[in-house]
């Protein structure tokens, strides 16, 4: 009896949350969805499929802005401050420090100053951070979507790669996301590989016409990459990894009207897309 009423009498322990309970996507226009709905029939973000792919317990908020490039500094303050407020504990920013490094800037020492300014903002946020360094997308030039005086020059890219890469190595819970490596590839290649599956002719099937922003598969893919490079993730919880499955659940849960009609499909073991009638 004594022991039955001691144990009633002790306040419970607080269950410590796991890392993918309560993710919040923070960044520019790529995590915005930006251009989709011309494909998708509304604008699929990048937590639209994390929303499919991870476990179903998991809450996904969103916080990114396709506007972060007029005020990248202000607008990246705005998004951690609703990440916390969310109580994140899985902060994904894929192309969240994408400003920092670009836009116009009277120097490019001073955009080594306004990319400190990022790491310091992420730096607010205490849970564990998916964030992707810089890209060069120059490649992306005849798109129409940039313009010369908005990209770093090549150095700059990889001196802001080289500060974040130490900028994580010094905590536990930052994992970087090689989204620059990963878009390197993409102009060239005849097929890039995430995590075990092949993208035939990524250039054609993961951009959209500007050549800077993710298509519906191309948003598929980087999501693949991203939770990929969260360590230890298979112990977290059931993730849908299959791109095939992730696209067909993200046009049933969040663009029904689309997922009875045309759709193209990665075909299995290979990332080469083939139009098909959905049954």
């Amino acid at each position: 009896m004594l022991a039955t009423a001691l144990l009633i009498a002790l306040p419970a322990v607080p269950s410590v949350p796991s890392t993918l309970e309560r993710v919040h996507v923070v960044g520019a226009s790529v995590s915005d969805g930006f251009g989709t709905r011309r494909e998708f029939g509304a604008t699929l973000r990048l937590d639209h499929v994390l929303d499919v792919a991870l476990p179903e317990k998991s809450v996904v908020g969103h916080a990114a802005s396709e506007m972060m490039f007029l005020t990248p500094v202000a607008s990246g303050d705005s998004q951690i401050e609703a990440a916390l407020d969310a109580e994140a504990t899985l902060l994904i920013g894929i192309d969240f420090l994408f400003w920092y490094a670009y836009g116009v800037l009277p120097s490019e020492e001073a955009r080594l100053e306004r990319f400190e300014e990022g790491l310091a903002a992420l730096e607010q946020f205490e849970g564990t951070i998916l964030i992707g360094d810089i890209p060069d997308v120059r490649y992306a030039l005849p798109g129409g979507m940039l313009f010369e005086a908005q990209l770093p020059e090549l150095a700059t890219i990889a001196r802001c790669n080289e500060r974040l890469a130490q900028w994580a190595a010094e905590r536990r819970d930052v994992h970087v996301v090689p989204l620059a490596k990963f878009l390197a590839e993409v102009p060239t290649a005849d097929e890039i590989t995430v995590r075990g599956e092949r993208y035939l002719k990524p250039f054609e099937s993961l951009l959209q016409r500007d050549l800077l922003h993710a298509n519906v598969d191309g948003t598929i893919a980087l999501v693949r990459l991203i939770l990929d490079s969260l360590p230890g993730i298979e112990k977290l919880g059931d993730v849908t990894w299959s791109h095939a499955a992730l696209r067909a659940e993200t046009f049933r849960r969040w663009a029904p009207e689309k997922a009875s009609g045309e759709q193209a499909v990665p075909v299995p073991n290979g990332g080469q897309h083939a139009r098909r009638r959905a049954a």
